[in-house]
């Protein structure tokens, strides 16, 4: 597809948001409403012995502790594992491997996963309409309590962030304004250049379902706009968000990248494209923007892994994977 057609079935897109956002005022109807119909009535609940939940400033967190943190006396790293839109804190912990895998890391690399809540498809920032403050809170909250709260390593060669698909963009965003904080990052089928014509329409689509079906204010009363501000307006903003344009401060990191294409890799992903076509639409257009990313990374001289594949769909099916790798990564990186 040319640059021209991109930007076109970008604007045909916003175009179709703007549509459904406007229209009487009143509450959305889960049941009726063309966006919030297609949103999971419930998110994923976890419970065990290694899992707690806190509460930081109002923002839920999820905390997953190694085998032996009742029984010993260290301090570990930690990882903030950020979850994808339309999931919650418990998403990795019910629908992965991840309690699992971590079991298996020898006592000598474990460490603590810590995953809060990045809104139902609020993508972690602190929004310009001032409804939402993410980052803020995870940042200057969030991080701390975890510190204050758990026995960690409270240094930034100790502390990870990554995530999947919304997750994986907050990792980079995250990673890019805060470098002094984190060693590590890792974007997981992440879309990572919000300023890529077809991200900036799911971007776009993200505050009406984040402000219709999660916050339930009615269409027509917020700002189509509200996340970073309008796009040509406001593009200083959408730059100073994008992990493309300051890809430099992710230097001297453990940087890696990985992401599909789209493409079914075999007949099982057939039903779940055709059940849900944004499966394979979404993965394509993540699959570019990491593309994007590491030719950044590659023009500014930083050092990183990018994973790219052949295939792959925008599913649990393939990101259980990814997480199952990047954990190992961790692991060998934080080997003690």
């Amino acid at each position: 597809m040319t640059r021209a057609r991109t930007y076109a079935a970008a604007l045909c897109l916003v175009l179709l948001c703007t549509a459904l956002a406007t229209g009487p005022a009143s509450a959305a109807d889960p049941a009726t409403d063309p966006i919030c119909s297609t949103v999971p009535p419930h998110q994923a609940v976890a419970s065990g012995p290694r899992i707690q939940h806190i509460i930081v400033d109002g923002t839920p967190v999820s905390v997953l502790l190694p085998p032996d943190y009742a029984t010993s006396t260290k301090r570990y790293p930690v990882l903030y594992l950020l979850h994808g839109g339309t999931s919650g804190v418990d998403d990795f912990l019910a629908n992965s491997d991840l309690v699992a895998r971590t079991g298996q890391i020898p006592d000598s690399s474990q460490f603590i996963v810590a995953t809060p809540d990045g809104g139902l498809t609020g993508f972690y920032v602190d929004w310009k309409d001032g409804s939402h403050h993410y980052e803020t809170t995870i940042i200057k909250h969030v991080i701390p309590a975890i510190d204050a709260q758990f026995r960690t390593n409270p240094d930034r060669a100790s502390r990870a962030i990554a995530g999947v698909s919304m997750g994986g963009w907050g990792a980079m965003h995250y990673a890019v304004r805060y470098p002094e904080l984190f060693g590590a990052v890792g974007s997981l089928s992440g879309g990572v250049d919000n300023q890529s014509p077809d991200a900036m329409a799911v971007f776009l689509l993200a505050t009406i379902t984040q402000r219709q079906c999660a916050d339930g204010v009615p269409a027509g009363q917020y700002d189509l706009f509200g996340m970073f501000g309008n796009p040509i307006l406001d593009a200083g903003r959408w730059t100073e968000a994008n992990p493309v344009a300051h890809a430099g401060n992710l230097r001297g990191m453990d940087v890696y990248l990985t992401a599909g294409t789209g493409l079914p890799c075999d007949l099982a992903d057939l039903p779940m494209i055709a059940a849900d076509p944004t499966t394979s639409a979404v993965e394509a257009i993540v699959g570019h923007t990491t593309l994007n990313l590491d030719l950044a990374l590659i023009l500014a001289g930083v050092r990183h892994t990018y994973v790219p594949k052949p295939c792959g769909i925008h599913t649990m099916r393939y990101f259980g994977p990814e997480l199952d790798t990047y954990l190992g990564r961790l692991a060998t990186l934080w080997a003690r």
